[in-house]
């Protein structure tokens, strides 16, 4: 017996075909309205978390790419151009050092040539202070820190220590080795003001009164990175830095000295020409640290040698020793210990900024001071200052014992003078000579370290560059294998659109009819 198809069999039928033709039509007409093969992930889980992995790795991909290499190029870039002006004031300060060479200058003129020398260090030291997007480049993390000592630094600190307080009070340990060794010679006396008015009285000078009293003493030194500093040997509770202290580090032994600290080097010599005694002097006033032969045997012989000092007399576009040191600031826990119960701690580690540039994979950035804005080139100014002036010096007492002579050719006490106003000024005056000559080949030094300096940002840049144009491949092809997994073919989808809706219109015809009859008008 055959089953007996009823109308509502029939109509129901026809319901399903349109609901079924409806979901179809819709579908497409939803792919084709936002281009995308899935609404809802369980529309086809594999699509769906196919699509997550592309999007995290373009959004990854755009974050390395459009933030951070930007930004890290931005640096470079800054960092390459000021490097980049810093090279060509080396070679300027080269080329004043050849220049000043010339033997037949005056002091004056070699004066001017200092002032020139003088301007373009501090230009160099002012291209440390560059920044980008208001953080100074070289001074590695403390990027809100400027290279040297500004005014606003000053006037600020002043206010927080108060009246009567050093606004910055450092203890610094330097370090050095056997290089930074260097010979050493000064004169054991000088021409006085009071020789000379005693030797016009007729009486015999009790300084210098014959040439045989100066003598050119022979020795060693190390140049502090700093002039003008204290003579402080006071241990300070907060911080087991001891001001005065020179230890020589050697096959794990440290060996401290108690450093003597002087005004004047004519104070380091002894009876033989030479440094006396086994002692390490300082001049406070020019930053040297002078020494005989059996410390510098010590010296260079040792794995370490550091020295620790304070200074608290700070000046404008002073270097901040922060940045090449380690070392402490007292000044605020000094004045007031209450509201600034702790003191600032520095170190001397590399500080290396970098950024990530993708998975596991990041890039340094920065140069840091020390590498590229070294404290020797100021001090070799402070220096070639203070030569200068011991010349001046010499020749004015020469000038002047000569005008005495003038008015006394016949005091003998007065010719013996000359004669050693005369070998003072011969000293200073190939001391002279003999620093600049040596400026040329330092500043060619300083030049290398400096372009080595701008080499190896341009370096980085061409690195971030590469790496930028992998980034931008893959962001290509991330994009690409996205669409492919998401997107339809915008003229597939529109044959396919025009199907459906044929069959659906095809369909809703059919029920059409099939709904206007029933079976009685079968019988």
């Amino acid at each position: 017996m055959g089953t007996r198809i009823t109308s509502k069999i029939i109509s129901n039928n026809a319901a399903y075909n349109i609901q079924s033709n409806k979901k179809i039509f819709d579908k497409v007409a939803t792919q084709q309205a936002t281009e995308k093969k899935i609404n809802d992930p369980s529309d086809d889980p594999v699509i769906a978390m196919r699509a997550l992995r592309f999007h995290s790795a373009l959004a990854d991909t755009t974050q390395y790419l459009d933030k951070n290499l930007s930004d890290a190029n931005s640096w470079v870039k800054n960092t390459e151009t000021a490097l980049s002006l810093a090279v060509d004031l080396m070679k300027s300060v080269k080329a004043q050092y050849t220049a000043a060479s010339n033997d037949t200058d005056k002091t004056s003129d070699r004066e001017i040539y200092l002032n020139e020398l003088r301007s373009l260090v501090n230009q160099y030291y002012s291209i440390g202070n560059t920044t980008n997007e208001d953080r100074y480049l070289f001074t590695g993390y403390r990027t809100s820190d400027s290279l040297t000592f500004t005014e606003n630094n000053i006037e600020e600190r002043e206010k927080l220590v108060g009246a009567g307080n050093p606004a910055y009070d450092y203890v610094i340990e330097e370090k050095f080795d056997k290089n930074d060794i260097k010979s050493y010679s000064f004169a054991s006396k000088t021409v006085s003001e009071s020789d000379i008015n005693d030797a016009v009285n007729g009486n015999t000078p009790t300084n210098v009164a014959v040439e045989t009293d100066i003598e050119l003493v022979s020795g060693y030194r190390i140049r502090l990175a700093y002039d003008n500093i204290d003579d402080s040997t006071v241990a300070r509770t907060t911080t087991s830095m001891v001001p005065g202290e020179v230890t020589i580090t050697t096959g794990g032994s440290d060996t401290v000295y108690n450093v003597e600290y002087i005004e004047d080097d004519a104070d380091a010599a002894g009876a033989d020409g030479k440094v006396a005694g086994d002692k390490i002097f300082v001049n406070t006033k020019t930053g040297m640290m002078i020494f005989g032969e059996n410390i510098k045997t010590a010296m260079a012989a040792a794995d370490d040698i550091s020295f620790t000092y304070e200074k608290t007399s700070w000046n404008t576009e002073d270097l901040k020793p922060e940045h090449y040191f380690n070392c402490v600031d007292v000044a605020l826990n000094e004045a007031n210990p209450t509201k600034y119960p702790t003191i600032l701690v520095y170190d001397d580690a590399g500080q290396k900024m970098e950024y990530a540039v993708g998975n596991a994979q990041s890039i340094g950035i920065n140069t840091n001071a020390k590498d590229a804005f070294m404290t020797d080139v100021g001090r070799d100014i402070d220096e070639l200052a203070d030569i200068i002036n011991n010349v001046k010096s010499a020749e004015q007492k020469v000038e002047e014992i000569k005008g005495k002579l003038n008015d006394a050719p016949n005091n003998e006490t007065l010719k013996y003078l000359k004669a050693a106003a005369d070998k003072e000024l011969n000293f200073f005056s190939n001391q002279m000579k003999e620093f600049i000559a040596g400026g040329i080949t330092r500043s060619g030094e300083y030049f290398d370290q400096v372009n080595l300096a701008s080499t190896q940002a341009g370096t980085v840049a061409n690195r971030i560059t590469i790496i930028s144009d992998r980034l931008s491949a893959n962001k290509e092809t991330i994009t690409e294998q996205a669409s492919e997994n998401e997107n339809v073919n915008i003229s597939d989808i529109a044959v396919e659109m025009q199907n459906v809706q044929m069959v659906y219109n095809a369909s809703l015809i059919v029920t059409g009819k099939i709904s206007r009859q029933s079976l009685l008008d079968y019988i």
